[in-house]
């Protein structure tokens, strides 16, 4: 069946699903769709949120399902500011659903692109305060506890598409549906691998046990595309990116771009090295330095503003806002 087929036999919006209303398709997946939606309660109440919902031909999944409920029950547990909330898990018309957070926003990968196609890229501290904010919200749920118990959450897929950029300036990290959680239903086999390959760590790419380690070399891949403009591992085929990242050692981002400052180059250095060990400890260790050179270096807070950003680059999109990023 093919997409536009589906949207055929759509019934129109908006409409009720179960508690909420669905106003407006935001995207269609491979395997699921996202609404906007609203919820009503007494007295006029309403609350806007996102509906994540498995197409109803893949219910009869079961391990996709399985990865579904593990999104849900994972991001539930995490209250950070810098992390998509989960506001419920349920089903309705026979497919699993969940409801989060609205974000007034684009996700990261769309203000890279959109900045440096019109001529307004990120600035370097813009980049450092962006990184700065995901790690915050990744560090919590690397450490965050349940019941006493730790959660040992690895991501594993953190890229630009999995981080959410507000029009106000708000960074927070989303998608925790192939991250590896102790408590998780679905059990991960030993040697498979998932996640989008250019960001994978080199134990990623070799299907080995992962900690939190791994997560943050995804961060340097970011912050070292970010500060220079291009592609670190991308290669014309999953096999010539994952050899890339195996391979090869990525030249300092200021040899790309001469205005990256030295200091930046060796935190960007620390965070890809192919063993892990010789990396920072931990996230909030590659935080810290980051957020150091940032009150060391910036001294006009109010000129590096990512809100003072997103209203220049986004204006048309915040006026005619009605919905929110994929």
């Amino acid at each position: 069946m093919t997409q536009n087929q589906q949207n055929q036999q759509s019934p129109p919006l908006p409409r009720q699903f179960g508690k909420y209303v669905l106003v407006r398709k935001i995207a269609m997946g491979g395997m699921a769709e996202i609404f906007k939606a609203k919820t009503a309660g007494a007295e006029g109440f309403e609350k806007d949120v996102v509906i994540k919902r498995i197409l109803p031909h893949f219910t009869e999944d079961e391990s996709f399902v399985k990865m579904f409920i593990d999104e849900a029950s994972i991001t539930s547990k995490l209250q950070h500011a810098n992390i998509v909330q989960i506001f419920d898990f349920d089903v309705c018309e026979g497919s699993y659903y969940i409801a989060m957070e609205l974000i007034e926003g684009v996700d990261l990968k769309k203000v890279i692109d959109v900045g440096l196609k019109s001529g307004k890229p990120l600035s370097i501290a813009q980049t450092v305060w962006i990184m700065m904010e995901i790690s915050k919200g990744l560090h919590y749920a690397h450490t965050k506890e349940y019941k006493g118990q730790p959660l040992n959450i690895v991501h594993r897929d953190i890229s630009p598409h999995n981080a959410m950029v507000s029009y106000a300036g708000e960074v927070k990290l989303m998608d925790f549906g192939i991250a590896k959680a102790a408590q998780r239903s679905t059990k991960t086999m030993a040697g498979t691998v998932k996640g989008k390959v250019a960001y994978m760590s080199p134990e990623q790419a070799r299907g080995k046990p992962l900690d939190g380690r791994s997560d943050l070399f995804a961060l340097g891949i970011m912050l070292w595309e970010m500060l220079t403009g291009k592609r670190l591992f991308l290669g014309d085929s999953d096999f010539e990116t994952l050899t890339n990242v195996l391979k090869n050692d990525p030249p300092p981002p200021s040899q790309i771009n001469p205005k990256i400052p030295k200091d930046l180059d060796e935190i960007v250095k620390k965070s890809l090295m192919k063993d892990r060990d010789q990396r920072y400890a931990n996230v909030e260790a590659f935080a810290r330095d980051l957020t150091r050179w940032y009150y060391s270096n910036v001294t006009d807070l109010e000129a590096e503003s990512l809100k003072r950003f997103m209203h220049e680059v986004f204006i048309d999109d915040i006026r005619t806002f009605d919905g929110c990023a994929e």
